[in-house]
């Protein structure tokens, strides 16, 4: 539904606001002075070519991020911030989420107030249509794959097609 919406598919939503070009399905949302500022701020990265954007996306108010990120086909939600060189694709990513640099999130949804640790020494790879619930902590150099985790959890080491819930 998210692709589908970025894409255009439902005719009685038209635009999110804050669309940075015509030709490209790019929005970027910022009404305040500090949230345009940050929005400013993001659009000179992708127009300088230090973050790398392809499809449809959705960025959120007052997001940091930093050179060398890839986001494609995705919605990255208010006050995120993604560290240097992480790739974002075909996910959501809600309110407040901590992205480490070199993380890689493909097909997967991460909860708001979650925290992604991640560095170029540890990779943190979350992939497969993996859930991560709200507060949770991933340390770097997990590896989830088609993994569900739910609220206010540590989580560390390499898991696929689980469940961790809280004991």
């Amino acid at each position: 539904a998210m692709k589908k919406l970025l894409h255009g598919g439902f005719s009685m939503l038209t635009d999110f606001g804050g669309r940075i070009s015509e030709k490209q399905k790019i929005w970027i949302q910022g009404e305040s002075s500090d949230a345009e500022q940050k929005r400013k701020e993001i659009i000179q990265k992708i127009r300088k070519g230090l973050i790398e954007i392809e499809g449809a996306v959705l960025i959120g108010r007052h997001c940091q991020i930093d050179d060398g990120v890839k986001i494609a086909n995705s919605c990255i939600d208010n006050y995120t911030k993604i560290g240097k060189g992480a790739v974002i694709e075909n996910s959501a990513v809600l309110d407040r989420v901590i992205i480490g640099e070199k993380a890689e999130i493909r097909d997967s949804i991460i909860g708001r107030h979650a925290t992604v640790n991640s560095s170029s020494r540890k990779p943190t790879r979350i992939t497969a249509v993996s859930v991560i619930a709200d507060d949770v902590v991933i340390e770097e150099g997990c590896s989830l794959t088609a993994t569900k985790i739910y609220p206010h959890q540590r989580i560390r080491g390499e898991f696929e097609n689980q469940i961790l819930m809280t004991t």
